[in-house]
């Protein structure tokens, strides 16, 4: 498995033109066939989750987060197999509820 993690801080982010980035980036990755599983616009915060799933939905080949907001933006990006079972484990340990009764529907 790999992971990468890129945090930018800084008070200069102008959270709407990282936002502009992100829905770049998210354009790419729908129209590369990753589903986005979390979308959050609240305030000034802009958050996306997209998985790669494999063709029968029961393993996710990766994960790409990216979190705007003032001061912070995050992204990562990651490789592997990950059962779902593993990212409600993520979602406990790091009380994310929008990953901890995760399911995924085979399409």
């Amino acid at each position: 498995m790999r992971v990468t993690v890129n945090v930018f801080e800084s008070d200069d982010i102008d959270v709407d033109q990282v936002a502009a980035s992100m829905s770049t980036m998210a354009e790419d990755l729908d129209s590369a066939g990753w589903d986005r599983v979390v979308r959050v616009r609240e305030d000034e915060s802009h958050v996306d989750i997209y998985f790669r799933l494999a063709p029968d939905a029961d393993v996710i080949y990766g994960i790409a987060i990216m979190v705007a907001e003032p001061g912070e933006t995050v992204l990562v990006n990651i490789v592997g197999d990950i059962s779902t079972d593993d990212i409600s484990a993520l979602g406990r340990r790091f009380n994310l509820d929008e990953l901890v009764d995760i399911e995924v529907a085979d399409n």
